[in-house]
């Protein structure tokens, strides 16, 4: 098997891309939690194969996933420890982005008054119809995820530029 470059994907690589930012979309999009499950079950089952690989591939592709662990856990870890009430009070420029995003894609669902009698209204009182905005919470957790997992092919692709440097600066030509 010949190696790809820096620059190349495989059939493979563009195969998970695909399925991963699907399930993550459908998960943003759908408010269902069962499929918010599945999603944080397979990036966690991802991520921690990944900390498997990372410490039993050879060189190169090691250096790919430690780069892929450090930068997708780290990013995930610190988006989880740094919640406020109002995602546009955060540091963090993908949960302001993430708030825009749910208020252009998710509208609010009047409620029927029939189904809901005891709803409070929007203005502290109790009208014929209020606004719900569905599952923020999921749509929130989910585009975390999906930055997570954009985050950790960055960092994998930097960490393997960073090996190839150093094999460079080194004078080593050969990879394992």
């Amino acid at each position: 098997m010949s190696q790809t470059s820096s620059r190349q994907f495989s059939i493979l690589q563009l195969i998970v891309v695909v399925t991963v930012s699907a399930l993550g979309l459908i998960a943003m999009t759908q408010s269902s939690p069962f499929l918010f499950a599945v999603f944080v079950t397979v990036t966690l089952v991802s991520f921690l194969s990944a900390l498997s690989f990372a410490i039993f591939y050879p060189a190169a592709r090691r250096a790919y996933w430690i780069g892929f662990c450090l930068w997708g856990l780290g990013y995930v870890t610190l988006s989880g420890l740094i919640e406020t009430d109002n995602a546009m009070d955060s540091p963090l420029l993908t949960n302001q982005l993430l708030t825009w995003t749910y208020s252009k894609v998710v509208r609010p669902v009047p409620l029927d008054p029939a189904l809901n009698p005891v709803v409070p209204a929007a203005g502290g009182g109790f009208g014929p119809y209020v606004e719900f905005q569905p599952w923020r919470e999921l749509f929130m957790g989910a585009g975390q995820l999906l930055w997570g997992w954009l985050f950790a092919a960055i960092g994998g692709w930097l960490a393997v530029v960073c090996y190839r440097r150093s094999l460079a600066i080194r004078g080593c030509g050969q990879e394992s």
